[in-house]
């Protein structure tokens, strides 16, 4: 069975991208799973429902039922991705690749070694300017007194940080493949950057259109991104051009310019 995981930072373009990804009729995106596995969860001990982007609730979903009938009360998140990883492959078969976009790389270490399961793994980034600024303005919606450069600082060395964390652990888990793109990459061409990785999938050759129609998403926790005229095209955030807290994450961290080229820029 093939699964491919994407691993980011928030806020980093993973949804979009992985709902253009699902365009392809061989891929199947089911959000965050852990985090979705976690919903579950709690909603089953608060007797509520949890949404599906399919438009159904969870316990309704065509694939999500499955999953709910099987949790136990108590569970881990191993026994939880066994049990998606099982109802995933009687529904969808095993021609079909399971998206996960969980963004965290801890579930890669024990997934790796379930037998018959080949992973591959895609690191999508984001140039840290526009990470910075993004960060510095949800915050300080959140905490109105908060200084905007001090979130700017911090948000620029997690930047630096957890995206290096992210590469020297592709580095240690030998997955069956990875690859790197970006939120910027994605932007500027989606067909080309889109159809790159669906080679790098394995996927057969095909045009990509950005039809929400065409995308096969099942998504309990997540961005839903709600499509405009049936198409979900990124739109690139340019806030960060006309800001300048940004600038004293290069005076304290100089190198970041130079991973911004090498990580968002660069050919992977």
């Amino acid at each position: 069975m093939k699964f491919a995981y994407i691993v980011s930072l928030p806020h980093s373009g993973s949804t979009i991208l992985s709902y253009n990804l699902s365009e392809h009729p061989d891929i199947v995106f089911l959000g965050e799973v852990g985090y979705a596995l976690q919903r579950l969860r709690e909603s089953k001990s608060q007797n509520t429902s949890v949404p599906c982007s399919c438009g159904k609730p969870a316990a309704h979903c065509d694939f999500w039922s499955s999953v709910v009938g099987r949790l136990p009360a108590r569970f881990d998140e191993q026994a939880g991705y066994e049990i998606v990883i099982e109802e995933f492959q009687k529904k969808f078969g095993a021609s079909k690749l399971l998206l996960d976009s969980n963004k965290t790389v801890e579930p890669l270490y024990f997934l790796r070694e379930r037998p018959g399961l080949e992973i591959r793994g895609i690191h999508t980034t984001r140039d840290f300017r526009g990470a910075v600024v993004s960060e510095a303005r949800r915050k300080k919606k959140k905490r109105p007194g908060r200084s905007e450069w001090i979130t700017a600082i911090q948000a620029g060395f997690q930047w630096m940080r957890k995206n290096r964390a992210i590469q020297r652990s592709f580095g240690e888990l030998n997955l069956d493949g990875m690859c790197r793109t970006s939120y910027e990459k994605l932007c500027k061409d989606p067909a080309a950057e889109v159809e790159k990785i669906w080679r790098f999938l394995g996927m057969s050759p095909r045009s990509f259109e950005g039809l929400a129609s065409a995308q096969n998403a099942h998504l309990l926790a997540g961005n839903t991104l709600k499509s405009s005229g049936g198409t979900r095209t990124p739109t690139y955030d340019s806030r960060w051009k006309s800001s300048w807290i940004w600038w004293p994450c290069v005076l304290l961290m100089p190198i970041l310019p130079l991973l911004n080229k090498r990580w968002v820029y660069g050919r992977d």
